[in-house]
């Protein structure tokens, strides 16, 4: 029943148009980055139904080639054929999954499946619901819908970043070393998931592998091995064996030939000779020309320069030395080569529309930040300090000795990955995320003003909307700074940045009360100055009239009222304006705090454009 369900996907698919491609050809690739030649006249093929094995030691060239064939790094030599067409010729092609797993850590299985869906594809609801359920269905993830991807195993997150490439039923699926982190059982598992996916729905399928049992590489219908970007091995298991056995360095009794590859590729030389790995790449060049490869692979005289020959050349030196990329930094590597990727045209650079980009956006950064901000524990420290605040301001009298009291004051990393591949604009994230944010930010701090002004015994009612007000654009002109710096800066600079920026406003804006007079010009830069001296405004600018202490120090509490021939007993709360310097109307800093946040959202924009364009 299974096999013939996910057959009938598989025919639903393969009746339209441009469901044809049967191999995909990668041929003489060269690749070159930062003056380091990572990949040389590498060359491969794989037909549907396939999977072809990329292994290698490490910093051999294995992530920056799937790179290469997944199109987002440019060979400068070479072409990449899909059905004999260049992969560029049109896009969702080729489907590329990392090798680390990023997704928002709040939204559940089931919800980052149906954002990446309605993002990445142009189609009805009911289309999309039905294409997300049969890749749950085809990844065995029904028991993990209802968990948030944070909660979840390595593996189930392995098969969530391929869910989300499934979506859009590529004909080619490049995975990036999709074992990593998974014990043996899962790991198998998961490669034989793929080999049977390819061969059902007649995919092709490329992967790059590190070290691994014998059992998976027997999961791969071809193996490629890489070293030092130089091909050492290209084809099948038993043909591996054969080639083995030519170079003299048969595998032992009870060792899988690909393993042995591996193990050779792996060993040091502690010796003056030749070391093995050099033997086995230049017999690899001259297999190159024989009947085990097609004609069109042959080594043409400008690739057949050996490289044994090559590594001595004084030219070439630098270009001998081991590749020091690995799945790390690949990603970092993609980016710098931006403008020669090889991309869709411009016309149909995204999948959906604007309105639909920014709409999904809106509702999944709603759901991640309604998670994130209203987690039990904030919302119980921020009842805690409430509580306290409760007990500390309990309806205090407005006489002269209360006023003082009255006046004390994780999704970059899959924005870039997302960004990356062109599935929305920057534009309707930065929208989507600033009005989504906007009522789960200002929700707690209406709460804590709403309750701490009438236990406080503040001013009217009047007062109280407007200071709503004052809130949401200091709370928002806050959140403004904050993801502008964690944009624009990079660990561990934000880390050291953020706490003395912090503390140096709280000290600018009136917790240091008496700064000295060169320094005075400090208020203006801080948004905790224009906030608090709002509020100042609002509680005391026609305000009721404040008892007079029994030793005030204020100077109309010391003359005599002519009407009772005694002291006066309250004097104008709006002299605590002028005692506290509050000299602008609050139409200035409220007008200050809107531009601080708007000055601040498109910074945030420019900078992660800018990093997005620099990684």
């Amino acid at each position: 029943m299974r096999e013939k369900k996910f057959s009938k996907m598989a025919a639903d698919c393969y009746s339209s148009p441009g469901c044809s491609e049967s191999e995909f050809i990668f041929r003489n690739i060269n690749l070159s980055l930062n003056d380091n030649h990572i990949i040389r006249n590498v060359s491969g093929m794989v037909q549907k139904g396939e999977i072809l094995g990329i292994f290698g030691p490490k910093g051999s060239g294995k992530s920056a080639l799937v790179s290469t064939l997944a199109g987002h790094l440019k060979p400068y030599i070479g072409e990449i054929l899909l059905n004999g067409e260049p992969v560029n010729a049109c896009r969702n092609r080729i489907a590329f999954v990392q090798s680390r797993d990023l997704f928002l850590p709040t939204l559940t299985v089931y919800e980052t499946l149906y954002f990446t869906a309605k993002l990445r594809l142009s189609s009805n609801e009911v289309n999309i619901k039905n294409r997300v359920k049969q890749v749950i269905d085809l990844l065995h993830l029904q028991m993990y819908l209802d968990f948030m991807v944070q909660v979840v195993t390595t593996a189930v997150k392995k098969k969530l970043s391929i869910a989300c490439e499934m979506l859009i039923d590529s004909k080619v699926i490049v995975i990036d070393e999709p074992t990593t982190d998974l014990d043996y059982k899962d790991a198998l598992d998961l490669m034989r998931f793929l080999r049977y996916y390819t061969i059902q729905f007649e995919k092709i399928g490329i992967v790059s592998l590190r070290a691994c049992p014998s059992g998976i590489y027997q999961t791969c219908s071809k193996s490629l091995f890489l070293y030092n970007g130089h091909t050492a091995f290209y084809g099948t298991s038993a043909q591996c064996d054969s080639f083995l056995q030519q170079l003299d360095t048969a595998p032992p009794i009870g060792h899988h030939p690909m393993d042995y590859m591996l193990e050779l590729l792996n060993e040091d030389c502690l010796d003056d000779t030749i070391p093995v790995q050099e033997k086995i790449v230049e017999a690899a060049y001259k297999r190159r020309n024989t009947h085990d490869w097609p004609d069109y692979f042959h080594l043409t005289k400008y690739h057949a320069k050996s490289p044994k020959s090559s590594s001595r050349s004084k030219d070439n030196n630098n270009h001998t030395k081991p590749v020091k990329y690995d799945a790390e930094e690949i990603k970092v590597l993609i980016e710098k080569t931006k403008d020669t990727t090889l991309s869709s045209p411009s016309s149909s650079l995204y999948p959906s529309s604007y309105c639909n980009q920014f709409w999904t956006l809106f509702c999944r950064n709603f759901t991640n930040a309604r998670r994130r901000i209203l987690f039990p524990i904030s919302v119980i420290q921020n009842v805690y300090i409430l509580v306290v605040c409760i007990l500390v301001w309990w309806q205090p009298e407005r006489t002269e000795e209360t006023v003082k009291d009255r006046l004390v004051p994780k999704e970059i990393k899959v924005v870039n990955k997302e960004r990356k591949y062109n599935h929305y604009r920057l534009s309707a994230f930065c929208l989507s995320k600033t009005l989504s944010e906007i009522p789960l930010t200002v929700i707690q701090p209406f709460v804590y003003l709403s309750v701490i002004y009438w236990v406080a015994n503040l001013n009217n009612l009047e007062a109280f909307f407007a200071s709503l007000g004052v809130l949401m654009a200091d709370v928002l002109a806050a959140q403004s700074i904050g993801v502008f710096i964690g944009a624009a800066l990079r660990p561990p600079w934000t880390v050291t940045m953020v706490p003395l920026g912090l503390l140096s406003m709280m000290l600018w804006g009136g917790a240091f009360n008496t700064p000295p007079s060169w320094f005075s010009w400090g208020r203006f830069a801080s948004f905790f100055y224009y906030g608090l001296n709002a509020f100042i405004y609002l509680e005391f600018k026609d305000a009721k009239p404040i008892k007079c202490g029994a030793k005030s120090m204020v100077p109309v509490c010391n003359m005599i009222n002519p009407a009772t021939n005694s002291t006066y007993t309250d004097f104008d709360s709006d002299i605590i304006l002028l005692v506290t310097k509050v000299e602008w109307p609050l139409s200035y800093y409220l007008g200050v705090l809107i531009g601080i946040f708007v000055i601040t959202k498109i910074l945030w924009y420019v900078a992660m454009r800018r990093r997005k364009s620099d990684e």
